[in-house]
């Protein structure tokens, strides 16, 4: 951790100097060479008072990051939002570097975290609230609420009578490591937090009760939402197997007490995310998927300036929607680098946000290089049994889906909920 600097390029080069002491093979003025060509094209500020500047460097196996806490303030760009508090600076090589800068982005919005950094005296103490372990834990699970209790031990002989290998428990109750919970429950099973922050995940493999984490970065979703995502994110992340039930438990009228189990069939609720013989959606990844959810329910939570926006967008299989595709606008994506207009990295995420409510399509690439926006879809084959009242960004969606392999999303203004479409049919509702 670095604290206290006025200056951009002073705080950028202290960062690199804190890099490269780590790492003598790669020299400051490389460091500082990439990030600040960066910066020229694109300021890296992505909130208020938080900058995470950020490059690419060929031949790097690793990404490392280095952390600036300044009390004071660093003077980042002339926006007028005023000095930025927190830099982060990142920089790694091709393979992991924007999944990198995206699951970064999602923690720095966790609530407080900003005032947590503040008021850390240690670089140890930045670590710890980055990475969540600075969270009180709780000795065991006597805390939760008799009820609470209740439901989760019925939980566990629903499913054995059930043949559910996985329970899933979403709550914003913290439970640690030391919490017992193999103990109490004799079998694994996996933890998601409902609100945006990092979350405990236990591996379903027998006898293994060691942590992991998962993230689960979207906003304002209701709990049969949570459920949907949550299972879609274990499925993307391997937890869960497509040919699995999953018992879920939930507090549906308060988030930290326990009062509902849900049981999901996985296969029939993702059935069309894969084809048959198939594990996975062919050149669409799945963290394009995560990511795109991600920027929706934002856009769905906030609109923009106040009101709220709808928006379309068309992810994968980019070579057969081209042939559907015309341009209502000059495309704002055309002419820059592919690693420039990536959905993956955080510092696009308003211009993701401006460009996707214009009227068309924003197309994005299965590796998630955003090819246009203000895209017209045309597609002659009409969707028969499109569910009634809903307009034409979701016809446009089922069409497109119907005739390639692509996942295209939209985003209601009416209704402010996100529906998949994949194979000509609405797949899920959030």
């Amino acid at each position: 951790m670095i604290r206290n600097t006025a200056n951009k390029k002073e705080a950028l080069n202290k960062l690199a100097q804190r890099m490269a002491g780590g790492f003598p093979d790669i020299p400051v003025d490389v460091i500082m060479d990439a990030v600040m060509n960066r910066e020229r094209e694109l300021s890296t500020r992505i909130a208020p008072c938080v900058a995470l500047p950020h490059a690419r460097l060929d031949g790097l196996d690793r990404t490392l990051a280095a952390v600036l806490v300044s009390a004071r303030g660093v003077n980042y760009d002339p926006s007028g939002l005023g000095s930025v508090h927190v830099v982060i600076m990142v920089v790694g090589g091709d393979k992991d570097h924007l999944r990198a800068l995206a699951v970064i982005a999602e923690t720095l919005q966790r609530p407080d975290l900003i005032d947590q950094l503040l008021a850390c005296r240690s670089g140890h103490a930045v670590y710890r609230v980055l990475t969540g372990r600075d969270k009180a834990s709780a000795s065991d699970l006597q805390s939760l609420s008799k009820s609470s209790l209740a439901i989760l031990h019925q939980s566990v002989a629903l499913a054995g009578d059930l043949n559910a290998r996985t329970i899933m428990v979403h709550s914003d109750f913290p439970i640690e490591k030391d919490a017992g919970i193999m103990e109490a429950f004799g079998k694994p099973l996996i933890r998601i937090q409902s609100q945006v922050s990092t979350s405990n995940v236990v591996p379903l493999t027998d006898g293994s009760a060691s942590f992991r984490l998962i993230d689960f970065p979207f906003f304002g979703v209701l709990p049969h939402a949570r459920i949907d995502l949550a299972l879609l994110l274990a499925l993307t992340q391997g937890f869960i197997r497509h040919d699995e039930r999953v018992i879920n438990v939930i507090g549906f009228t308060d988030p930290i007490q326990l009062d509902a189990i849900v049981l999901s069939d996985v296969e029939r609720m993702f059935r069309l995310f894969c084809e048959p013989g198939q594990d996975g959606l062919n050149d669409l990844d799945y963290a394009v998927i995560i990511r795109m959810l991600q920027v929706a329910t934002e856009l769905a939570e906030e609109g923009r300036e106040g009101t709220a926006v709808g928006a379309l967008f068309v992810m994968g299989d980019d070579a057969a929607v081209l042939d559907h595709c015309q341009q209502m606008i000059m495309n704002p994506f055309k002419g820059y680098d592919e690693q420039d207009r990536s959905i993956m990295d955080p510092g696009l995420t308003e211009t993701i946000k401006e460009f996707s409510h214009i009227d068309g399509a924003m197309i994005v690439r299965g590796d998630g290089v955003i090819l246009s926006a203000g895209t017209y879809l045309s597609v002659d084959h009409p969707i028969e049994d499109l569910p009634k009242g809903l307009g034409t960004r979701h016809a446009a969606a089922a069409g497109i889906s119907s005739v390639t392999g692509a996942l295209a999303m939209v985003l209601s203004q009416s209704t402010r909920r996100i529906s998949l479409f994949r194979s000509g049919k609405c797949i899920l509702v959030v």
